[in-house]
């Protein structure tokens, strides 16, 4: 682990967080001259993304000119570990530019003309409602009890005692 190599990868803006992360990932395992060699697969563990994501990052490093790959077979021809030389500079002067290839921002740009969709301003007043005048031959604390009555038996079960209640309101 080299901290001049970490610090020198905090330092360069890349354009995307996740690159950044796999960055400073690669500069975490690097020596003093830049050169680690940890497995795809590692760094997406580590860096909590997909293996094909941390691919892709590793592959845009390469293009914006802060990563190196060296390739190395065994002697059989099978793949063993590549090399990663991290080509960061002088605290990050060759540095990609910020936001070299930004992400889409939608399907299609936006038209050139502003619209005024505003909402309608709500009122922090609190709302009386009006009492509505009482029905004929019934008074108003008699209904009330009946408004009472009506919610207190749909909200417990049938018993005797409703079942009174009931009757003697409906009278």
């Amino acid at each position: 682990m080299s901290m001049e190599m970490m610090v020198r990868a905090m330092k360069i803006k890349v354009g995307n967080p996740l690159r950044k992360l796999v960055l400073l990932k690669l500069a975490d395992n690097a020596n003093d001259q830049g050169e680690c060699w940890p497995a795809v697969q590692y760094i997406a563990e580590q860096c909590e993304i997909s293996k094909r994501s941390a691919q892709n990052h590793i592959q845009q490093l390469v293009k914006d000119g802060l990563l190196r790959i060296e390739e190395r077979k065994a002697e059989n021809g099978l793949n063993r570990s590549n090399i990663y030389h991290l080509v960061l500079g002088e605290y990050g002067a060759n540095a990609a530019p910020y936001g070299a290839n930004p992400a889409p921002m939608g399907a299609s740009a936006a038209g050139g003309r502003v619209q005024e969709l505003h909402p309608e301003p709500v009122s922090l007043e609190p709302v009386n409602e009006p009492i509505p005048p009482n029905p004929q031959g019934t008074t108003l604390t008699r209904r009330l009890s009946r408004q009472k009555l009506n919610t207190r038996t749909w909200l417990t079960p049938t018993t005797k005692s409703s079942v009174n209640d009931c009757r003697r309101f409906r009278s």
